[in-house]
């Protein structure tokens, strides 16, 4: 009979597979460091970006809830949410990581609850949760300043010509909310250089 932090991790890495989602990770992994149970999920926009599940109790999961059991995987969870940050332009300030790991949380916790609701994730705490999805320019702001690339540093060792087409031809294949978000630097730049030219 697995605990409910492993089944947690069964359920989170079912989602994770098959289709994009905020849950998409490079990696997830039970832990005990630091005495803690927990699960950790590595997240693919940051070198040091993850999710952390910390459990009070480890318990058996049972689906029918027994004595000594448990059928809620996130009874007594919490999650987290964390990033590197440091001194800009090669990495986010400190108020920038704390914006979008605010915004991102609200939206995991969001998907999350969904999943519980369509039966993906045992849980009838999360199920009940009521948390409102962010604004999309809203993600769309905070993910531009966590990415913290500048176009301009951008070093080309492929095939590409132009950075439009490294982004389009090489970038996006592996994430598309970077190459969203150099395409938007990118389109922010022309229109202040533009400004300039004008007057």
């Amino acid at each position: 009979m697995p605990t409910n932090i492993e089944k947690l991790a069964e359920e989170l890495y079912a989602i994770v597979a098959p289709y994009p989602s905020p849950l998409d990770c490079t990696d997830l992994r039970t832990s005990r460091r630091g005495g803690k149970h927990r699960i950790v999920m590595d997240h693919f926009i940051g070198p040091s970006f993850n999710f952390t599940f910390d459990f009070d109790r480890v318990l058996p999961f049972d689906p029918a809830g027994g004595k000594g059991k448990t059928n809620d995987v996130f009874a007594d969870a919490k999650i987290s949410l964390s990033a590197r940050h440091g001194v800009p332009p090669d990495t986010p300030t400190k108020k920038e990581v704390d914006r979008y790991c605010t915004l991102f949380l609200r939206l995991v916790l969001s998907v999350l609850s969904k999943e519980a609701r369509a039966g993906r994730i045992s849980s009838k705490t999360l199920a009940e949760m009521q948390v409102s999805r962010p604004r999309k320019d809203q993600m769309s702001a905070a993910i531009r300043d966590m990415v913290a690339v500048n176009p301009k540093h951008i070093v080309d060792a492929t095939s590409a010509k132009t950075l439009d087409e490294f982004i389009d031809n090489f970038v996006a294949k592996d994430s598309a909310k970077i190459a969203s978000a150099l395409r938007q630097a990118q389109r922010a730049k022309t229109k202040v250089v533009g400004k300039i030219r004008k007057k």
